[in-house]
C-alpha cells in the first residue's frame, strides 16, 4: 500500500507544469514593461533634447553673466556636491548655497528684504538671480512672479501686523497703489515754483538781466535775450542732472553723477544771483540794490551771524572815520560821543545820531539784524523774537520717492510740464497769477501719468500709448527695503573681509582660506 505522502507528492507534481520556468509571472512582466518604458522615455527625451537644443543647455547651461565671467571655468566656486542652488531642490536648507553669493554680496540677515518678513518665505539667491543666461544677461532683472508670490496677499507673509497701510499688488497695470512720497512740512524751504516761472519772477516790477551781476547774466539768458529784458527762468535754470561747464568753477559737484536725479539745490549756485543775503536789505528805502560787498555767508545763523555782522559794522565805522581817529582802540571809541567822529563818506543827515559811538553802532546792528531777518524769512522759518537770527533746521529732500527709483535721463525727451503740471503757473494771464507758496503734496506725477507709457502697448486710431516696461524691479528693489533707497552708500555694500586678487579669482571668502574642494 503506497505511503500517503507519496500520493500527495504525485498529485502535486501533476498540478505543476514542467515548463513553468519558461513562463513569465505577472510581476516579471510588469518589471520588463516598466524597464522598456523607461528606456523608451529616456531615448525619446534624448531625441527631443537634441532636436530642440535643450541637451546643450542641460549639459552646459550657458555662459555666466559678465560680472561672473571670470568663473566660467570654475564651477566649484559656486557649486558643491549635495549643496543645491535651485529654489525647488529637495533639501531641508534651500539657502545652503547662498553662502557662496555672500562671499562678495554682503547682506545682514536671511530675511534682508524686510525685518517683518516671515523667514520661511525668503527665497534663495539663485531663485531670483538666475545666472548661466549669457554674458549680457542682467541678474537684477527678476520676474514679477518673484514679488507677487507674497505681495498678492502681503499680510499673510508678515510676522506681525503693521500700522502702515500696505496694499496688495498683482502688477503695476492691474492693481498697484498710488505713489507715497515724502510730504512737505514746516521745516521745508518756503518756495513758489509758479512765481519763479513767471516772466520777470514778479507780477509787478519784473527783474531784468541787468539787475544781476554780469558774471551771472549769461547763465539765465534765454536765446536772443538782451540785458534790458525780464528774467525768464526755465526748469533747467536751477534743476541740473549733472555737472555743467558753467558750474565747474563755482562748486565741486562730482563728475560721477549718474544723472538719474536732479542735483540738490544749492544757495550759492542756484539762488545767490537773485537773492543776495545782505544786511543792508532790499527793504531799506535808501538801498536801491543789495551790494555783494555787504553780503553775509549763507548757512550762518543765530549768535554766530549776529557777531559777524557786528564785527563788519564796527570795522566799517572805523574805516569810514577820520584817519586821525582810526588809531583809537575801539573799546575807547565806543565810550566817546558820536559828535567827535567825522564820517566823511556819509552824507549829512537831518536827524544826525546823538549819544556815544557804542549807542550808534547798537542802533546800526539792530537795523542790520532786522534787514537780515526779513531776508532770511523769505525762505526759512525763523525762531525766537524779532531780534533773533535763529532759523528752524531745514529738511532738504534728496528724493521725494524714498522707496522707489527713477531716471530723469531715461525721460529727458519728455517736457517737464507733462509730469510736473502743478509747478507751472495756471493759464489766464501772468499778471493775475497768485504767487502762493508750494504746499501739500509735491508736484510729482501720479500712477495714471506713468501708465501712459508703462503699460501694454495700445495702438488705435484714437489712442496710441503703452509699450514701455512695467516690471516691479523697474522701480523697486528687494534688498533692504525697510530703509530709503537713496543715500545707502558704499559702506552698506561692503563685502566684509577683503581678499587678494588671486584669492578672489579662486572664490575664497577670506584670506588664507582654501578654495572649495573639487
Amino acid at each position: 500500500m503506497p505511503h500517503e505522502n507519496q500520493t500527495v507528492t504525485k498529485e502535486r507534481s501533476q498540478r505543476i507544469p514542467l515548463d513553468y520556468f519558461r513562463r513569465k509571472l505577472p510581476l516579471e512582466r510588469w518589471k520588463q514593461g516598466l524597464t522598456l518604458l523607461a528606456v523608451a522615455a529616456a531615448a525619446g527625451y534624448v531625441a527631443w533634447s537634441m532636436s530642440t537644443g535643450r541637451a546643450v543647455r542641460q549639459s552646459s547651461p550657458g555662459a555666466l553673466a559678465a560680472a561672473h565671467a571670470m568663473w566660467n571655468d570654475r564651477c566649484d566656486v559656486c557649486h558643491q556636491p549635495f549643496v543645491p542652488t535651485s529654489a525647488d531642490a529637495w533639501t531641508d536648507n534651500p539657502h545652503a548655497a547662498d553662502r557662496f553669493c555672500r562671499n562678495c554680496h554682503l547682506t545682514t540677515t536671511l530675511a534682508d528684504h524686510s525685518a517683518n518678513q516671515i523667514e520661511a518665505d525668503v527665497q534663495s539667491c539663485a531663485a531670483c538671480h538666475r545666472d548661466h543666461r549669457g554674458a549680457n544677461a542682467d541678474l537684477t532683472t527678476v520676474a514679477d512672479a518673484a514679488c507677487t508670490r507674497c505681495h498678492v496677499q502681503i499680510r499673510d507673509h508678515m510676522k506681525q501686523p503693521t500700522e502702515m497701510s500696505i496694499a496688495n499688488v498683482t502688477s503695476f497695470v492691474t492693481a498697484h497703489p498710488e505713489f507715497h512720497s515724502a510730504k512737505r512740512g514746516p521745516a521745508d524751504i518756503k518756495f513758489s515754483h509758479s512765481r519763479h516761472l513767471l516772466t520777470g519772477l514778479l507780477p509787478v516790477a519784473p527783474m531784468k538781466l541787468e539787475d544781476l551781476d554780469p558774471a551771472d547774466r549769461d547763465r539765465y539768458r534765454q536765446p536772443g535775450q538782451s540785458d534790458d529784458q525780464p528774467i525768464t527762468l526755465v526748469c533747467a535754470s536751477c534743476h541740473r542732472l549733472d555737472r555743467n561747464s558753467d558750474t565747474a568753477a563755482k562748486d565741486s559737484i562730482s563728475r560721477g553723477q549718474s544723472g538719474d536725479y536732479m542735483l540738490p539745490i544749492s544757495y550759492d549756485r542756484d539762488c545767490k544771483a537773485c537773492h543776495v543775503l545782505s544786511y543792508i536789505g532790499r527793504h531799506v528805502p535808501t538801498a536801491v540794490t543789495s551790494s555783494k560787498t555787504e553780503a553775509v555767508p549763507h548757512g550762518w545763523t543765530g549768535e554766530r551771524l549776529r557777531r559777524y555782522v557786528e564785527q563788519v559794522l564796527d570795522a566799517k565805522f572805523i574805516n569810514e572815520s577820520d584817519r586821525s581817529l582810526q588809531s583809537t582802540p575801539l573799546s575807547d571809541a565806543l565810550k566817546q560821543s558820536i559828535e567827535k567822529w567825522r564820517l566823511p563818506n556819509r552824507r549829512p543827515q537831518a536827524n544826525q545820531p546823538q549819544g556815544t559811538v557804542g549807542q550808534y553802532l547798537d542802533a546800526e546792528l539792530k537795523v542790520a539784524v532786522k534787514n537780515l531777518r526779513l531776508e532770511c524769512s523769505e525762505c526759512h522759518q525763523m525762531k525766537g523774537d524779532a531780534e533773533s537770527l535763529d532759523i528752524e533746521p531745514v529738511i532738504m529732500h534728496p528724493a521725494w520717492l524714498a522707496h522707489a527709483k527713477f531716471s530723469h535721463v531715461a525721460h529727458r525727451k519728455v517736457e517737464c510740464r507733462s509730469c510736473h503740471t502743478g509747478a507751472f503757473p495756471k493759464d489766464g494771464g501772468e499778471a493775475a497769477q497768485t504767487v502762493a507758496l508750494d504746499t501739500g503734496e509735491p508736484f510729482l506725477p501720479g500712477r495714471d501719468v506713468c501708465l501712459e507709457c508703462h503699460s501694454p502697448s495700445r495702438d488705435s486710431q484714437t489712442n496710441t500709448a503703452g509699450g514701455a516696461p512695467f516690471d516691479c524691479v523697474l522701480c523697486h528693489r528687494y534688498h533692504d527695503v525697510d530703509n530709503p533707497w537713496h543715500g545707502r552708500g558704499n559702506t552698506a555694500r561692503a563685502a566684509g573681509q577683503r581678499v587678494t586678487i588671486p584669492e578672489f579669482i579662486r572664490g575664497q571668502s577670506s584670506p588664507g582660506k582654501a578654495p572649495p574642494a573639487k
